[in-house]
């Protein structure tokens, strides 16, 4: 929009609000119709649709590597330019000179931050090995003290994921873990206990794994 572009919008089906809230204060701040639009849908429909139609010049999508392999995919039939902020895993690493408590307390709050599900969140911690179990106990008391409930609970510390989908992909990740040897800090994969009205929640977990 900056440099001229009009903009369709078309946020995740799942969690639209913020981009609906952000279209209302563009009409408010005196952006000009069909300057910036939003359009709503799931990806294979509406987010294909746009990806392959003709009026659209470029394209930019932040989402997980395979949804962005399609993107790619379908913008190679027109040459479109497109820009792809896929999935990574980034790590916080903590050198030996570091104020350990701090920097893993840190590191576990951060990757709390929306039930974890935030595109920048560290989702691996490294330690030097000789204060490996150190940093475990730390990252423990961190996870533990986290109260899961309501996200409308002014007491809640940590909501629910967006869905019972994500819930479950985020289970399947901590099994996996296991499976292949990490050990378990803290939490685990079992359904934790849910307090009146509350339907679905993140998994507690902070793993350490060691690699032969």
């Amino acid at each position: 929009m900056a440099a001229g572009c009009t903009v369709v919008h078309k946020p995740s089906e799942i969690a639209p609000l913020n981009t609906l809230l952000l279209a209302e204060i563009a009409a408010a701040a005196g952006v000009p119709a069909g300057v910036y639009n939003v359009v709503i849908g799931t990806g294979p429909n509406i987010g294909e649709h746009l990806v392959r139609h003709p009026d659209v010049d470029m394209v930019a999508f932040t989402g997980s590597t395979k949804a962005g392999q399609r993107v790619y995919e379908l913008s190679a039939a027109s040459v479109k330019k497109i820009n792809l902020e896929l999935g990574g895993k980034s790590a916080k690493i903590v050198l030996s000179d570091a104020d350990l408590a701090t920097a893993v307390d840190a590191g576990v709050r951060q990757v709390f931050f929306a039930s974890g599900q935030a595109c920048f969140a560290w989702s691996h911690l490294l330690v030097p090995r000789d204060k490996l179990g150190e940093a475990e106990e730390i990252a423990r008391a961190t996870a533990e003290s986290y109260r899961i409930g309501d996200p409308t609970d002014e007491s809640t510390t940590l909501g629910p994921l967006v869905s019972r989908v994500q819930q479950q992909r985020v289970r399947d990740y901590i099994f996996g873990a296991v499976a292949e040897g990490a050990s378990l800090v803290t939490g685990g994969a079992a359904q934790p206990t849910e307090p009146q009205g509350v339907t679905s929640f993140p998994v507690l977990c902070c793993r350490t794994c060691h690699p032969q």
